[in-house]
């Protein structure tokens, strides 16, 4: 499932910053990964260049009563709808149209490919900030002349590189998990997509699905995570090809190594699973808990118990070795358990309420 994101994330849109009369970002603006392009956006609290007027940007708009906006009053923010005049504002409202337009002449000029238009855009941004992209600046200020000039002109590649370049996630115990970030990175301008994420090899290793998803666009660069997860001792490895339209390296692979360790002695490890969401009350419903053994010597006499509060009542209970009874809620004699094994006990049970309560989701 694709994480939800916030809508300037999204690979459909280029998401804009604010900078002010020095070409700083301004404060409101907001910045991080995913930060694109930055363009006017005024400061409506500063007169940096001394001209006896805030630093807004200055556009033809209705008369807008700023000194009333905030005035506590029946009238605040009122509006003249009657008069066209000239008057500055300040926002990412304002920087945001800027790109737009800038895109539009673009349109007006024969370029009508989105992505052609965004690395233009890109390519001729004046770069602020730290050298290349940033999440302040993104790929820099907007340029709409330097923007123009470059219709027609060839436009550097992807180019695609990833940090680190393997990734050796050291010795993790059987039953937990390690997550590592990879960083996928973009040349300045390039616009790199990247189309597959694989692994080949140890089924110990996955990709964390809170990333992106393929196919995803690569701003500046995007962060991948990786699980390690070791279903016993000793050494594991795989690939990872990562498949993009960089024509010079259009699959780049790296290794991927980890080692699982055991618990010296006993290690039991106990992890409950929910069968169905949402739960209701007066209606059954079913889970599942899976006792595990970590250690390197077997674990004798193991007992599994489930106490229930006073509102659940006992349907039934499975479990896959030993025997089972209500006691205060569930109590299961598993028995033995070899190293790595592990055993899983099924429960359904019934979520009663007061008399006269209808059937809702439990709290």
């Amino acid at each position: 499932m694709t994480p939800h994101r916030a809508q300037a994330a999204y690979d459909e849109v280029i998401a804009i910053g604010a900078t002010g009369y020095d070409n700083s970002i301004n404060y409101y603006s907001n910045a991080g990964e995913g930060q694109e392009l930055v363009a006017p956006g005024g400061d409506c609290t500063v007169d940096l260049n001394a001209d006896g007027e805030v630093d807004g940007v200055m556009q033809e708009s209705f008369d807008w009563r700023w000194e009333n906006a905030y005035a506590e009053s029946d009238k605040a923010g009122e509006e003249d709808w009657s008069e066209w005049v000239y008057r500055s504002g300040c926002g990412t409202s304002f920087s945001a149209p800027h790109v737009a337009g800038a895109a539009a002449l673009l349109i007006s000029e024969g370029v009508d490919d989105p992505e052609v238009i965004r690395q233009i855009l890109r390519e001729s941004a004046l770069d602020l900030g730290a050298a290349g992209y940033d999440g302040t600046y993104g790929y820099g200020l907007l340029d709409v002349r330097a923007a123009l000039d470059l219709i027609g002109q060839p436009l550097p590649p992807c180019e695609i590189a990833v940090a680190p370049e393997a990734v050796d996630f050291g010795t993790v115990d059987f039953g937990d998990t390690r997550t590592l970030p990879l960083k996928i990175l973009s040349n300045r301008s390039g616009i790199c997509m990247v189309s597959a994420l694989t692994i080949d090899g140890d089924t110990d290793f996955l990709l964390n699905s809170t990333g992106p998803e393929p196919p995803f666009i690569v701003i500046g660069e995007e962060t991948v995570s990786l699980d390690y997860a070791p279903s016993g001792e000793g050494e594991d490895e795989a690939k990872l090809e990562i498949v993009s339209n960089d024509p010079l390296a259009d699959r780049i692979e790296l290794s991927l190594t980890g080692s699982g360790s055991l618990t010296d002695g006993v290690d039991l490890s106990i992890e409950g699973t929910a069968l169905q969401e949402p739960v209701y009350i007066l209606e059954e419903f079913a889970y599942s808990i899976t006792v595990t053994n970590q250690g390197r010597s077997t674990a004798t006499g193991v007992r599994m118990t489930d106490q229930f509060p006073e509102e659940i009542e006992l349907s039934s209970v499975t479990p896959e070795r030993g025997t089972c009874r209500m006691e205060d809620g569930v109590v299961c004699d598993i028995g033995a358990l070899e190293s790595m094994e592990s055993t899983r006990v099924e429960i359904a049970v019934l979520a009663v309420a007061p008399e006269g309560a209808t059937r809702r989701p439990l709290p």
